[in-house]
């Protein structure tokens, strides 16, 4: 089965209505300059211990399919089920970032009070995860640099992705904590 991001628009607003992406061509945009300063070391000290953190895709396989069912993967594209959840991890290596998304509902089907919620939720009780808009459809959303990611930044990912979309309509968190006061 071939994985498309695609995939989650149709899962969002239930079929043929769905609303297509546009495949816009993104332009290659070039590598920096090598810098004087040396890159930062991405290791961690553990009891003494020097342990390499650095993120793979075969490292980010092994945690997803610890954690969820029906996992599919396709070079940097994982579509799975978290707590009966269909979510959808996409990385880019070239642009350093990776993103867990989970489509939620059509912004149409939204009420302004709806809308209002998610984001003061963006700014209170989201936290790492966040509510995103893309062509007509609420996602919940997870964006990380991929170089720095950490295992427990990925867990974390996972479960605040997936409490999002379980608490729209309702609390409207990721789940983790609070910033400041509680909404």
């Amino acid at each position: 089965m071939k994985l498309r991001v695609a995939a989650l628009f149709l899962m969002a607003c239930g079929g043929a209505e769905c609303p297509q992406p546009t495949a816009t061509p993104v332009p290659a945009v070039p590598s920096p300059a090598p810098t004087a300063a040396p890159m930062e070391d991405n290791t961690a000290m553990e009891d003494n211990t020097v342990t390499d953190v650095r993120m793979t895709l075969d490292k980010m396989d092994q945690i997803v399919r610890t954690m969820a069912a029906d996992v599919q993967r396709q070079g940097g594209i994982w579509e799975f089920r978290y707590e009966g959840l269909p979510l959808t991890i996409v990385t880019d290596a070239r642009a350093d970032r990776m993103r867990i998304v989970a489509p939620i509902t059509r912004t149409n089907a939204m009420t302004s009070d709806q809308h209002d919620a998610v984001m003061m939720a963006n700014f209170h009780s989201a936290l790492d995860a966040r509510y995103a808009i893309s062509q007509g459809v609420l996602f919940s959303a997870f964006i990380h640099p991929l170089s720095t990611l950490h295992p427990d930044d990925l867990q974390s990912g996972i479960r605040q992705t997936a409490n999002l979309v379980r608490t729209f309509g309702t609390s409207y968190t990721s789940g983790e904590l609070f910033f400041g006061a509680a909404p």
